[in-house]
């Protein structure tokens, strides 16, 4: 498997800031008064 960051503590890095983004991305989504689990909608516009 190839990854752009070479070493265990960058590709770690990265995958925490990605559950952080999602994390985030859920709290807007209530936030807004709309359904946490349309994240998946919102992640594949972007």
């Amino acid at each position: 498997m190839y990854s752009w960051m070479k070493g265990l503590a960058n590709n770690c890095c990265i995958r925490l800031l990605w559950i952080a983004a999602y994390l985030l991305i859920m709290l807007y989504l209530f936030a807004q008064g709309n359904n946490p689990e349309h994240v998946k909608q919102l992640i594949d516009i972007l």
